[in-house]
């Protein structure tokens, strides 16, 4: 299906897969060692997300292909910037010309585990501020921390939707890994769907907010489980 990705992550490199298992981009994190091993949760980063790097006329290395050798450069597509922040988490996004496309904000609903997440989107026309363009809805944190790690679970499905006209924009699925991935690692497995009038924007506006929920309610699990 052309309007589905999967997303896959790994340790330091993440790497989106279409459904015929091919690679087809890859997301790389700058932030400082120090915030990753005593904030991680809150932490301030940067983040391209595009193609791999390439060498030698475009070729990618046979090392590459094979996945011997981690991609330490990435062109990016879109670019992803969350400022340092304290209770409620915020992600902004630019295009690879550093045109601005929109930004995400957690709701204070959130901080109630409760409660199901609400993250509210900002289109390209707008700044975070009042009503925002577009929602998020997905199930309430509480049972993610319950059964996150659970690899027999149901997927965790979020949709995000147009405000004025609640128009679906596409959805997003967190997967259970299998048993044996996911005794052996902490990598989750995201499926993306778009849907097929959803613009440009809206689609680097859903992969951004894939990378959020992964940050604020998946991988801060993951730390508490290794800690």
């Amino acid at each position: 299906d052309r309007y589905q990705r999967r997303v896959h992550g790994e340790v330091y490199l993440s790497e989106a897969h279409a459904e015929q298992k091919a690679r087809w981009l890859y997301a790389r994190e700058d932030s400082h060692c120090c915030a990753r091993m005593c904030i991680p949760k809150c932490r301030e980063f940067n983040m391209d997300v595009g193609l791999p790097h390439m060498q030698g006329g475009g070729q990618r290395t046979v090392e590459q292909s094979i996945g011997l050798v981690e991609s330490t450069f990435v062109y990016p597509m879109i670019r992803l910037h969350r400022p340092l922040f304290c209770c409620l988490s915020e992600l902004s996004v630019q295009d690879g010309r550093g045109n601005y496309v929109g930004t995400a904000k957690d709701q204070c609903s959130n901080l109630l585990r409760c409660c199901p997440i609400r993250v509210a989107a900002y289109g390209p026309g707008h700044q975070p501020e009042g009503k925002p363009d577009y929602e998020l809805t997905g199930p309430l944190p509480c049972v993610i921390d319950c059964i996150g790690r659970c690899p027999c679970r149901d997927p965790f499905d979020f949709e995000l939707r147009e405000k004025s006209t609640s128009r679906k924009v596409g959805s997003i699925s967190n997967t259970p890994a299998g048993w044996l991935k996911m005794c052996l690692s902490d990598a989750d497995h995201y499926t993306i769907s778009f849907h097929p009038d959803a613009d440009a924007n809206e689609r680097a506006l859903l992969l951004a907010l894939t990378f959020m929920l992964d940050y604020a309610y998946f991988e801060a699990k993951q730390n508490s489980n290794r800690q």
